[in-house]
């Protein structure tokens, strides 16, 4: 086997354990128990516990960046984003479809991560959210002067801690049937959207 399949290997057996019991409950030796490598090779691969963890939760890391870096794209600095019905809403939908793909890693990242470097993960989500709405508010009111951008620091916080703590219920909740789901998620557009138009006096 080579090295690029001894550690594609490596990172999907860790991600079964560390998926069974969390980061705390996985020690390196219960790796090299579980793959039937030497401790020093998976040492190799990852320098550390963490490292693996980071690398076992990196495809669901690096899309929660992506969608959040898409926000604030020239393409939704516009008046019409507000006159939108719940389905044409991307952002919301393309959250939505994260938790469908990724509901096992996004359990483990906001539940299980008690001891790693993703610990504060959900906080640095918000405080990325917080940071994308003033600046998408500043380049709005950039663009369409008329517009009302004074909008209260303590509110953008709420709102972006909203956001994730959505997401973190919506992981919890395997429950909720599909149609309930996509339910709520059109309600929430609407809120969402009504409270804009509201607070940007639009």
């Amino acid at each position: 086997m080579n090295n690029s399949k001894v550690k594609d290997n490596l990172i999907a057996v860790s991600r079964e354990a560390f998926l069974k019991s969390g980061f705390k409950g996985v020690s390196m030796r219960d790796i090299s128990r579980l793959t039937g490598m030497a401790l020093g090779n998976i040492y190799y691969y990852f320098p550390s516990k963490d490292a693996l963890y980071k690398e076992v939760l990196r495809p669901l890391t690096q899309r929660l960046e992506k969608v959040m870096a898409e926000h604030n794209n020239d393409v939704n600095l516009t008046l019409v984003v507000f006159e939108k019905t719940p389905d044409e809403y991307p952002f919301i939908w393309h959250f939505t479809e994260i938790v469908a793909e990724f509901r096992s890693e996004l359990n483990l990242l906001f539940f299980h991560s008690q001891g790693s470097s993703l610990e504060n993960y959900p906080n640095c989500l918000v405080e990325r959210a917080e940071i994308m709405g003033k600046e998408y508010l500043k380049r709005m009111k950039e663009k369409f002067p008329h517009i009302n951008s004074d909008i209260s620091p303590f509110l953008m916080r709420i709102i972006s801690s909203i956001q994730i703590t959505i997401m973190r219920e919506l992981v919890s909740r395997e429950d909720v049937p599909d149609g309930e789901f996509r339910q709520f998620v059109r309600e929430y557009s609407l809120f969402n959207a009504s409270g804009w138009r509201a607070l940007l006096r639009v």
